[in-house]
């Protein structure tokens, strides 16, 4: 995973947190009157339970486990196999006991962790979302002084058990994709002698032909106190109905057609495929001139599949949009050559390392909230792909200032300010109703919120 996705990972997490919160009193804290969108209560439950992310917390995660009788240590790992030079990137996450005293183990151990192949290796998976792709994870396990792999979660559980705090269970569930969700209201705990309850609320939206509803459900997951997850029977809290169930990106120097959108859903679609058809335009410019200005293989590569993946993107958001009854504008750009690296790098600056960027926080967003389900899968893909593209426009901005004197790097540098405060007085706007729920699109507070943490990755870059 490259230093940019984990910043714009960070950053929605964050922005979430500060929005929603992420740690929700129950049961004495007055959870048993809690009903949701009008329907059934959630069943109440009187323990409080600390919510920690799969995405950004793993290292807390591994921590709040404790270890069975008779394992000196175990020391997590992940493999981050999306770098910036193409390999692979071998993670300590945590190390749990005393697995080793003296530094010829540590070295055992970090030898037995080099062993384990990237991309489909061994493992299980760390932080699954729709944010970001997840890790592969593995652990080395020592007892007695020998050393060995724990290739899944089913050879951890053992080795963790028994399971003595609400806290390590709720971490276990977590690390096993079961833990008490996190939203504001719908986290909640029990415990006894036997076991640990934790209450997981989620909503989908179900699209039938008479029109879309919002199901709210909940379920118990019981975890045992020898580690052993088991999902009791979901309840169906609420459904409620819904008028359906649910990115910017750069432009070309010289884009000529502009989206004609009323403000509604489907309206608001057809502009998104004329924005990823200008991006076309963008990425097919981009690889032209950077080769005529002698721009290393690998940026002029990476546009090129930017290219393939925008021309991907306006077919899909086309799709969506035409099934809507709205027909996107055909984009229209002139051909545009570049006078000088110092206009390429000021252009880049505003398309590339800030609106792009911002748009792939958006996608994220969108990825994780948007209400209508079809378009919500294909932003998960399109979010990833737009986060490629910034990186890019990142790394293309890297190479840029080496090429100009101290002078030109200061107006990249105003360009980024200029074009950041533009986009602060665009999301000052609230999206409609219709299109925060259905696309996902942030609300003012929040899109401040992901426009405050993108101005320091711009900046401090």
């Amino acid at each position: 995973m490259s230093p940019l996705s984990k910043a714009l990972a960070a950053i929605l997490v964050s922005s979430l947190a500060a929005c929603s919160g992420t740690v929700s009193t129950v049961g004495g804290g007055g959870d048993a009157g809690t009903t949701t969108d009008g329907g059934l209560s959630v069943t109440p439950m009187p323990e409080r339970v600390e919510c920690l992310s799969p995405n950004t917390q793993m290292a807390e995660l591994y921590a709040a486990l404790t270890l069975a009788p008779g394992v000196d240590g175990i020391t997590f790992y992940a493999i981050d196999d999306v770098v910036a030079d193409g390999g692979s990137s071998l993670i300590k996450r945590q190390v749990l006991g005393s697995p080793c005293a003296d530094a010829t183990c540590e070295a055992a151990v970090a030898d037995l962790a080099r062993t384990v192949a990237p991309r489909g290796g061994p493992g299980w998976r760390e932080g699954p979302s729709a944010m970001l792709a997840p890790l592969q994870a593995f652990a080395v396990v020592t007892k007695a002084g020998v050393h060995s792999l724990v290739q899944s979660l089913a050879e951890l559980q053992p080795l963790i058990a028994p399971i003595s705090s609400l806290k390590e269970a709720q971490a276990w569930a977590t690390i096993n994709n079961r833990g008490a969700s996190c939203e504001a209201g719908a986290n909640a705990s029990q415990s006894n002698a036997e076991y640990f309850e934790l209450r997981f609320v989620s909503t989908t939206c179900e699209q039938k032909a008479g029109g879309a509803t919002d199901v709210t459900t909940e379920t118990i997951i019981r975890v045992y106190r020898d580690g052993r997850i088991e999902p009791q029977a979901s309840r169906e809290l609420s459904r409620t109905p819904t008028q359906g169930c649910a990115v910017a990106g750069r432009n070309p120097a010289q884009l000529e057609s502009r989206p004609s959108g009323d403000g509604s859903f489907p309206a608001y679609l057809a502009d998104m495929a004329h924005l990823e058809a200008a991006a076309v335009f963008a990425f097919a410019e981009l690889a032209g001139e950077l080769e005529r200005f002698g721009a290393p293989a690998s940026l002029v590569e990476r546009a090129r599949k930017a290219h393939a993946d925008e021309v991907r993107h306006a077919a899909i958001m086309s799709a969506h949009a035409e099934r809507r009854g709205a027909r996107p504008v055909a984009a229209q750009a002139s051909p545009h050559a570049y006078g000088s690296l110092l206009e390429l790098a000021l252009h880049n600056a505003e398309e590339g390392c800030v609106r792009e960027t911002y748009g792939a926080l958006v996608a994220l967003h969108q990825a994780e909230r948007a209400g209508d389900a079809g378009l919500r899968a294909d932003l998960a893909s399109i979010a990833l792909d737009e986060v490629g593209h910034a990186e890019w426009s990142k790394d293309l901005d890297a190479w840029l200032v080496t090429q100009l004197d101290e002078a030109e790097r200061a107006q990249v540098r105003s360009a980024k300010v200029r074009a950041l405060a533009t986009l602060e007085a665009q999301v000052a706007e609230e999206p409609s109703q219709e299109l925060a729920h259905l696309a996902g699109l942030p609300a003012a507070a929040m899109a401040s919120l992901l426009l405050r943490g993108l101005r320091s990755v711009v900046l401090d870059a």
